[in-house]
């Protein structure tokens, strides 16, 4: 199993702590999902991984897994082109086949040469995902990706995404606030609780999910 092992995290900001003595394996061949009340610190559990915030103390051994990130905003160059945001990341690697290829598969590749003002909300967050592909990652950090779709911009990514989990060999940890969405994509749960996440629940069998979904909903209500 390749493992991201977070061992005895402490994270504190100011006077409130986050993380104490927080220690967990994650298998980054499955898909995880960070669930968890607001302010719980899923959002900085993400990014300790990514190396966006640092731990005050403990480790973080991600070991030779390669991580990039989609955030609640695709954050796109706005001057830039679909072809020209993924170039971008590409930087001297640029291989225009590639391009073409990751946006076939989602279903973007029309929109190659428009600017993100074109393009609806659930187009910008595909391209988002393009471009986290395009740097050959093996898991992808999301923070609430589908959070600012509407309902069938919602469903259509949450099919991409299935879809990409089951034919690429890519992996994802992502936060989310909706029970539904994690129980669809992923395949671990981690459900972050209690003062300074002492009381942390993990779930890795699929046939449990259906079982704890009332115990998810107190957590995250």
């Amino acid at each position: 199993m390749r493992k991201i092992v977070f061992k005895e995290i402490y994270k504190s900001f100011g006077d409130k702590t986050v993380f104490e003595n927080f220690s967990l394996d994650l298998d980054a061949n499955k898909n995880t999902s960070i669930l968890g009340a607001s302010g719980q610190g899923k959002t900085t559990l993400l990014n300790m991984l990514a190396g966006i915030e640092k731990a005050d103390s403990g480790l973080i051994d991600r070991g030779d897994i390669k991580l990039s990130y989609v955030f609640q905003d695709p954050v796109l160059l706005p001057w830039a082109t679909v072809h020209e945001n993924l170039e971008y990341v590409a930087r001297d690697k640029v291989d225009h086949a590639k391009i073409i290829e990751v946006l076939s598969k989602l279903s973007i590749e029309k929109e190659i040469n428009s600017y993100p003002c074109q393009l609806s909300g659930g187009m910008r967050q595909r391209v988002a995902l393009a471009r986290a592909i395009m740097v050959n990652a093996d898991v992808i950090l999301m923070d609430e990706p589908f959070q600012n779709l509407d309902v069938k911009s919602k469903e259509r990514s949450i099919q991409l995404y299935r879809e990409l989990m089951e034919n690429s060999g890519i992996h994802f940890i992502f936060v989310s606030h909706n029970i539904e969405e994690a129980l669809r994509v992923a395949d671990d749960l981690l459900i972050l609780r209690g003062r300074n996440n002492r009381e942390t629940l993990f779930y890795s069998d699929k046939e449990d999910f259906d079982r704890i979904r009332e115990t998810i909903q107190e957590v995250i209500d």
